[in-house]
């Protein structure tokens, strides 16, 4: 596979503490799959608006440098109109409270439902807010990087991201 190739790639030039995690996804609007590999990377979440119900997006292998003959195997998911997905780094699932707890995936979670009707820009926008809230303004040693695709129809979807260094952009 492309992951297994990249990862011997990285394994054999790098040096061996150096690694990397991927998320990879295409999204096929007339069969409304999407299908996936996750290489270490905090597992992306769908939300599935007709359940209300939240999936994770974990199936794939390794961070990618670290073992030279990992396997990687592809997901693959049906998406329905008015479905999210939410991509996030672990500078937003790892942010620390004064009390060192981390900010987690089940509030992450939560802030999904939550503002599940919501425009992709009003979910990062909520979501930035309440993970700056619990950390208290405090300096984090990882950068917060978020990406939110709410799927409209089958070949239409809106997504908008935000990242600490970047106050704010969307992507059409």
């Amino acid at each position: 596979s492309a992951c297994e190739r990249i990862n011997r790639m990285l394994c054999e030039r790098t040096a061996c503490e150096r690694f990397t995690t991927l998320f990879w996804a295409v999204y096929d609007p007339p069969s409304r799959t999407l299908r996936y590999v996750n290489a270490g990377h905090a597992p992306p979440l769908v939300f599935r608006r007709t359940r209300s119900q939240i999936e994770r997006l974990d199936q794939g292998g390794p961070v990618l440098g670290l073992l030279r003959e990992a396997r990687y195997s592809a997901g693959i998911i049906s998406i329905d109109e008015g479905d999210s997905l939410i991509l996030y780094s672990d500078g937003i699932s790892e942010a620390a409270s004064q009390n060192d707890e981390e900010f987690g995936e089940d509030r992450i979670k939560d802030m999904i439902v939550k503002t599940a009707g919501h425009s992709p820009a009003q979910i990062c926008t909520r979501l930035m807010k309440e993970v700056t809230a619990f950390a208290h303004e405090q300096s984090q040693p990882d950068d917060r990087t978020l990406l939110v695709v709410k799927f409209q129809q089958p070949e239409v979807a809106q997504s908008h991201h935000t990242r600490k260094e970047i106050e704010m952009a969307t992507v059409a």
